[in-house]
């Protein structure tokens, strides 16, 4: 839905904005953006959004190939780094909640919160190796170069933010959508600060899906669905009738790769199951 409304553009263009527009600002910005991006949807997609914005804005503010290619590379990387932040980041960090869930039923459930205390140090810190490489390697020139490159990369992003015009409605949905997401899968689960249970609030905070009497049926999968399900109802104010999020939309997901994984869960399932 994102993708169908320009929102992941107008986020990206807005954020190199604000990060600057020398060289290296407009790298730190294509970094922090793609991890970002790609810590809530696979690596490809934020790949492919931010690729052809780097080499628009490469072309503009340098003739040297070396630009291009280190903003390139540091998409490329950042897109994989961002990935290990979350569990939803990639699909690997999918297959490894699930099978501790299968394997350790017993042991405590990888949450949310648990995996980003590990995974969003880590991926800064790779990030910021990232940034000093990349940035030393390919973006080396003179201090006059660099003011030129400033001036050529302003103009360029004000030239594009200007083309997107203002946040629209279905912008301001589906903003509102992730946010929301985001919020739910963060708080699910108990968060436990001190002890190893949850009880009366007493050094934890209870999660959400408690309310419900089968609390183990609600997963992070329970709500990404639930959140993209609101868009289907939601209209897009656009005069033609249309919703936020329609199948034609929905189709262009890689649901081979979701009934390959899921067929493989199952093969593993069955046969773990009769011992072969």
């Amino acid at each position: 839905a994102a993708e169908k409304w320009g929102l992941q553009k107008r986020f990206a263009y807005a954020i190199i904005a604000k990060f600057g527009t020398s060289k290296r600002r407009v790298l730190a910005a294509f970094i922090s953006v793609t991890g970002f991006l790609s810590c809530w949807i696979s690596n490809v997609t934020a790949t492919l959004l931010l690729a052809p914005m780097a080499l628009s804005l490469a072309s503009r503010i340098s003739t040297s190939t070396d630009v291009a290619k280190g903003y390139l590379l540091s998409i490329c990387y950042s897109a994989s780094i961002g990935g290990l932040a979350t569990p939803v980041g990639t699909a690997a960090n999918l297959i490894m909640v699930d099978f501790m869930k299968s394997r350790y039923p017993l042991a405590p459930e990888i949450t949310f919160p648990v995996w980003m205390g590990y995974g969003v140090p880590l991926a800064v810190l790779f990030l910021i190796v990232l940034f000093l490489y990349i940035s030393s390697a390919y973006l080396k020139d003179s201090p006059a170069d660099a003011l030129i490159d400033e001036v050529k990369s302003k103009e360029f992003l004000q030239q594009e933010l200007k083309k997107l015009g203002n946040l629209t409605w279905p912008e301001k949905v589906i903003t509102a959508d992730f946010l929301i997401t985001v919020i739910l899968w963060i708080f699910r689960a108990d968060l436990i600060f001190s002890g190893t249970t949850c009880v009366s609030w007493k050094g934890c905070f209870p999660g959400w899906a408690n309310i419900f009497p089968n609390a183990n049926y609600i997963r992070d999968g329970s709500v990404a669905t639930a959140a993209a399900m609101v868009l289907f109802f939601i209209p897009a104010r656009d005069g033609k009738g249309s919703k936020i999020l329609d199948w034609n939309t929905a189709k262009l997901l890689n649901w081979d790769v979701l009934w390959l994984l899921g067929g493989g869960f199952a093969l593993a399932k069955g046969i773990e199951d009769t011992g072969k």
